[in-house]
């Protein structure tokens, strides 16, 4: 994933390679050049399943999940010192498979797995512990798979669910008996789920059912606008292109098939 601004003065993303590692990388658009700049080790004969990122007064923290139920959070300085970490393996039973900061407070953080229940986590720094604030159990009808924060508010985010629905959330509505602000059906299971850079588009994998592009409508309604792509292949990763691009050019990778696409969507 790209992290959200330049990181010590370079333009920077982090991998989730098989083996159980995360990577942080620096890309030279100048002369096309990509250079490993830090790695940590995770959990041993771990696989990380999802990465999360901020940064706040030039430190880079990351969140990281993996198949052995541990989360990670790692603290980095602009010259790659490890600043803290720390690894978090509760009671889980069941796969984490998503965890995303709050919106800008990586002191709060959002849980997403396969028992379909969303949980607002607040990180206590003196125990270096996670206290569970708010679980959502009667939404997802199945497991949660995504969460996506959206670029112009932060208040507002989305989830993906094998439930095969993507749905709208306000931070500040979030109860015991609240529910999201609208959901829309996808006809398969919401992998993964990304805001545009710059609009009110949401880019979707869809997996078993396309590639999909939703609009949000007064941070109140989605709304699809186009779905594209080979299904068969397994819809399983997708982004928009990152400076500015009128053309709204998507990229997408898909599972079975091996293939990374291009596309450009029409208004």
């Amino acid at each position: 994933m790209w992290l959200p601004t330049l990181f010590n003065d370079k333009l920077c993303f982090l991998v989730a390679p098989i083996s159980p590692k995360v990577q942080l990388y620096s890309y030279s658009p100048e002369d096309n050049q990509v250079n490993l700049e830090w790695e940590k080790s995770l959990t041993p004969e771990s696989k990380a399943l999802y990465l999360d990122c901020l940064i706040l007064n030039g430190i880079l923290t990351i969140l990281v999940t993996d198949n052995k139920m541990v989360i990670t959070k790692i603290e980095l300085s602009a010259n790659l010192e490890n600043l803290s970490s720390f690894e978090l393996s509760d009671d889980y039973k069941f796969t984490i498979w998503c965890a995303n900061f709050m919106g800008n407070n990586p002191n709060t953080i959002l849980l997403g797995g396969d028992d379909a229940i969303m949980g607002v986590y607040d990180f206590n720094e003196s125990s270096q512990s996670f206290t569970s604030r708010l679980k959502d159990k009667r939404t997802h009808q199945a497991g949660i798979t995504c969460f996506n924060f959206n670029t112009k508010d932060q208040n507002y985010f989305v989830t993906g669910s094998y439930d095969e629905n993507l749905r709208l959330w306000d931070v500040r509505k979030l109860g015991p008996r609240s529910g999201p602000l609208d959901e829309l059906g996808s006809g398969g299971g919401v992998w993964r789920a990304k805001h545009h850079y710059d609009s009110q588009l949401i880019a979707c994998a869809c997996m078993h059912y396309k590639y999909q592009v939703v609009e949000v409508v007064d941070f109140s309604t989605l709304k699809k606008i186009s779905e594209f792509g080979d299904e068969k292949s397994l819809c399983y990763g997708i982004d928009w292109k990152k400076e500015s691009d009128p053309k709204l050019t998507i990229s997408s990778c898909s599972f079975y098939d091996n293939l990374v696409n291009l596309w450009e969507i029409k208004q």
